[in-house]
C-alpha cells in the first residue's frame, strides 16, 4: 500500500471536484478523523481478498505505466481520472486474481 502511496503522491494530482476517493483523502487531508476513514475504506477494499497485495500493486503498475506514456499523461492529471481508472483496474484485478467471484460487478 505505500507503493502505491508513493506512486500517487509522485504524480500530484489536482483535486477532484466531485466525490474523491479514499487514496486521494488519505494523500490531502489533515484532518484525524478523515484519515481514519479512509484508511479503514481501504482496508475493507482490499482485506476481504485472498490476495490483496498483488491487487494492490497492479493498481501501482496501471499508475506507473500510464504515466510513462507521455500521450497518456493527461488521464492523471486529476484525482476524480485516477479513482475511475483505479476503480476499472481493481474490477479487472478482482477477476485477474480471483476468478472464481460470481458476477460481473461482485
Amino acid at each position: 500500500m505505500v507503493k502505491l502511496g508513493k506512486v500517487y503522491a509522485e504524480l500530484n494530482p489536482e483535486a477532484g471536484t466531485s466525490d474523491k476517493f479514499a487514496l486521494d483523502i488519505l494523500w490531502r487531508s489533515q484532518d484525524e478523523v478523515d484519515i481514519n476513514d479512509s484508511a479503514s475504506e481501504l482496508n475493507s477494499i482490499f482485506e476481504s481478498l485472498e490476495k490483496p497485495e498483488e491487487i494492490i500493486d497492479y493498481n501501482r503498475k496501471v499508475l506507473t505505466s500510464l504515466n510513462s506514456q507521455d500521450e497518456l499523461k493527461y488521464l492523471l492529471d486529476n484525482a476524480q481520472s485516477i479513482g475511475d481508472i483505479l476503480g476499472l483496474a481493481n474490477f479487472y484485478a478482482k477477476k485477474l486474481f480471483h476468478p472464481s467471484t460470481s458476477g460481473i460487478w461482485d
